[in-house]
């Protein structure tokens, strides 16, 4: 009898090459069986060289990956690079995580024509974070992507009010996040004692208010004399600097713990020592973090601001006005001093995690999306 073939047999993913929520969700979802009887080659590209734990991971799943290494500003030579490795690895499938590929795409398209594969774009940044630059490449993506995935609703109705006639909707669709519940769940705490564990994950950028937070902790911390607070900071990024700034000003070294770039294990084991998690932010899409956080059976606190408010809401902890850090101190010492309103949000939000989040669905519809038999 013989053995039927995949209707996609390669497929190539583009993520950028340094520290973001692509490379967590494509690595989520290929871990999760994403297309699993086709070959996948993964090209990481951007400014910073490929992290370890990128190219550990793919290793570690027998995946092929490439370089393509982009100058800082306009880089054109970086697009006929990137569009020379699409011809090389001859997708059937070019999945994109982002826009910053699609000048590349354009060029790819003109080089094989009508041999082009399907392109698959899945649009994650905040509408109102995108730069004009940003709203030119989406547009440029209603013309030559074959699907458009857009985490939530509001973000692209806020598309096609930007767009308005422009908007294809008949190539866009819904498909939120996921991550594997079974492996982000609260475990017994390795430390048992009196502090209190406060933290946030996420990359150090400038569309995220850790200076705020960081504010707002000095605060809780004078509020609770009688009480030991720890701050934990994950990430790496532009604004590593400015936040160590900040935390030097304060005088917080000893509260205050930079933990850098941690892997999905590092994430685990980090939020399972938390009491509270935080996410000061400017905007977002849809939080892999705050995914974490309500998987791992954590109360939040948030920015009040799109991309949250819409995970959030009022059941699963506590929200905030966007830069008021006596807004954002009173929520943290709230749930802090009100442990039974704190695990009343936490079961909530791992319920929520546990039906809304499931990975094992969210492959189901990327594979229904492109007609994988």
């Amino acid at each position: 009898m013989a053995v039927s073939q995949p209707k996609f047999k390669r497929i190539v993913h583009v993520i950028y090459s340094g520290l973001g929520g692509h490379g967590a969700m494509l690595f989520s979802l290929l871990g999760a069986g994403l297309f699993s009887s086709s070959s996948h080659h993964v090209v990481m590209a951007g400014v910073e060289p490929p992290l370890k734990n990128y190219t550990n991971q793919l290793e570690l799943m027998g995946l092929s990956w490439s370089y393509v290494k982009k100058r800082p500003g306009l880089d054109l030579n970086f697009y006929r690079r990137l569009s020379a490795d699409f011809v090389k690895y001859k997708p059937d499938i070019l999945f994109l995580n982002g826009l910053a590929a699609l000048p590349a795409v354009f060029g790819f398209c003109l080089r094989v024509g009508r041999r082009r594969p399907l392109i698959l774009l899945r649009e994650s940044q905040a509408g109102h974070l995108k730069t004009r630059q940003d709203w030119i490449l989406y547009v440029l993506s209603h013309f030559i992507v074959d699907h458009i995935v857009h985490l939530t609703a509001e973000a692209a109705n806020g598309a096609e009010l930007k767009l308005k006639r422009l908007y294809r909707h008949q190539i866009v669709t819904i498909i939120p996040n996921g991550l594997n519940t079974d492996f982000f769940k609260r475990e017994p705490r390795r430390t048992e004692d009196t502090i209190v564990r406060i933290g946030m994950v996420s990359r150090l950028q400038a569309n995220k208010d850790h200076i705020t937070l960081i504010k707002a902790f000095e605060k809780v911390q004078k509020s609770c004399s009688g009480k030991t607070f720890k701050l934990y900071i994950a990430g790496e990024g532009a604004t590593r600097s400015r936040i160590k700034e900040e935390i030097a000003t304060r005088r917080l070294q000893d509260s205050v713990v930079m933990c850098g770039m941690l892997d999905s294990s590092g994430v685990h084991d980090l939020m399972n020592e938390l009491h509270l998690y935080v996410h000061a932010s400017f905007g977002e899409t849809m939080s892999n973090s705050i995914m974490q956080a309500m998987a791992m059976q954590l109360p939040i606190v948030a920015s009040d601001v799109g991309g949250i408010k819409n995970m959030i809401g009022t059941q699963f902890g506590l929200l905030y006005k966007c830069r008021d850090v006596d807004m954002l101190a009173q929520q943290m010492l709230h749930i802090i001093n009100n442990p039974n309103i704190a695990d009343k949000y936490a079961a909530k939000a791992r319920r929520n995690a546990e039906t809304a989040y499931d990975l094992q669905e969210i492959v189901k519809k990327y594979e229904s999306l492109v007609n994988f038999d």
